[in-house]
């Protein structure tokens, strides 16, 4: 019996000690993976962009190549618009890239319902992705982008054109400065090429209307109103005051002579 466990035993030792080689072997071979993927990671991070990478030079060159390859457009816009209070317009400008067929349509056609004076032409340079934006700082003025007018929009080549237009809404009269802004992109990217330097000012004359004035003058009355009514009820409140005080002092002063006078008169009564 005692031989029989013998061989028993030593199969459990051949046993644990292959586990312990396989492990150790297993483990080496984790060690090795990792140490085999780590340069080739670093070889596939991205490249530094900094003042001294490659990819800052190349990114660099290729602003400096895309902007060569742009070409002459011209903006046409209007510098000085009239309207009246309450009126909603459609304000429009175009850019055209110069070519031999180059055509530009101004007024637009609703430049019948608002006066346009004569419209102002700016070189700018263009080619790829176009966009214009058209900005106020004042609460009065509203600016809508119409469905129409893309805010991006391509110029490929000489004779393109894009246009773009807002609705403008005023409701209080004055002289405000609206800011149009142009800029071409670099392809499908944020990144400008070429920006419209400085932005173009432009005048919005609002004229007053005598129903804005009778408005107007509606709201000040029932301020006014109310302002008045308050200061009639506060002096009547204040008359009413001063009655009833007037009455309580010269109760209470009729009192206290009445309280003065009584023990005199009773001496006097004894005395005699």
């Amino acid at each position: 019996m005692g031989e029989q466990r013998r061989p028993g035993v030593r199969r459990s030792e051949q046993v644990e000690n292959g586990c312990a080689i396989s492990g150790c072997g297993a483990l080496l071979f984790i060690l090795v993976a990792i140490v085999a993927i780590i340069p080739f990671g670093a070889s596939c991070s991205p490249a530094t962009v900094g003042p001294d990478g490659d990819g800052q030079a190349e990114f660099q060159a290729s602003i400096v190549d895309d902007r060569k390859k742009l070409f002459s457009g011209e903006l046409t816009y209007g510098t000085d618009v009239v309207a009246k209070v309450g009126d909603s317009f459609a304000y429009e400008v175009e850019l055209t890239a110069i070519g031999e067929n180059e055509s530009s349509t101004w007024p637009p056609d609703h430049a019948q319902a608002t006066p346009w004076p004569p419209p102002q032409r700016r070189n700018f340079q263009v080619g790829g992705v176009q966009s214009a934006s058209l900005s106020s700082g004042s609460s009065s003025v509203k600016i809508e982008s119409l469905s129409d007018a893309q805010t991006k929009q391509v110029i490929a080549e000489p004779g393109d054109m894009a246009r773009w237009a807002w609705r403008i809404s005023i409701n209080e009269p004055g002289v405000y400065e609206l800011l149009l802004t142009v800029v071409t992109y670099q392809g499908n990217s944020d990144r400008a090429l070429a920006v419209l330097t400085p932005p173009i000012t432009v005048s919005l004359h609002v004229e007053d209307t005598m129903s804005h004035r009778f408005e107007s003058m509606k709201g000040f009355l029932a301020a006014f109103g109310v302002v008045v009514g308050g200061a009639i009820t506060a002096l009547l409140g204040a008359f009413a005051f001063r009655t009833q005080l007037i009455e309580f002092t010269r109760e209470k002063r009729a009192q206290w002579q009445e309280r003065r006078r009584g023990p005199q008169d009773d001496s006097r009564d004894g005395f005699l």
